[in-house]
């Protein structure tokens, strides 16, 4: 499998609080069987506002894959297109150290095959603490 991307971190305003990075992704996927051989992209944009204590980072993503041959248990192609968004909120706790964080989020997202069989669709809000060893 190659993957090839592209992307640039943009900083917009002052002070640098609003990021934005655009990635165009292209994959080759030369596996054995045909079936599964082909190729896919994806499109994503990511935002991040660096707040006084606080971050949000978004993505939105759109993708999909094409594959070489028809699947032979299916008799088609089982080409598919993606769709993801998501957030998350990371507020910096009070802690002696400063590099304890709790964060939420949520995801939604969904793969929309030409076999039924494929077809999935993603949704997860999540809650938790993190300790940042290193950096910001």
């Amino acid at each position: 499998m190659y993957t090839f991307d592209v992307s640039y971190l943009f900083k917009l305003g002052e002070g640098s609080q609003h990021l934005l990075r655009p990635l165009v992704r292209y994959t080759i996927n030369d596996s054995e069987g045909a079936a599964i051989k082909g190729d896919a992209y994806l499109l994503q944009l990511s935002y991040v506002f660096l707040g006084q204590g606080y971050s949000v980072v978004s993505n939105v993503a759109f993708g999909g894959s094409n594959q070489d041959t028809r699947n032979p248990l299916f008799g088609v192609k089982t080409n598919s297109n993606r769709y993801v968004v998501d957030s998350t909120l990371f507020y910096r706790l009070p802690a002696a150290s400063g590099r304890w964080q709790a964060l939420c989020g949520i995801l939604w997202g969904k793969d929309d095959s030409n076999v039924n069989f494929y077809d999935s669709t993603a949704f997860n809000v999540n809650v938790g603490v993190m300790h940042r060893f290193a950096g910001r």
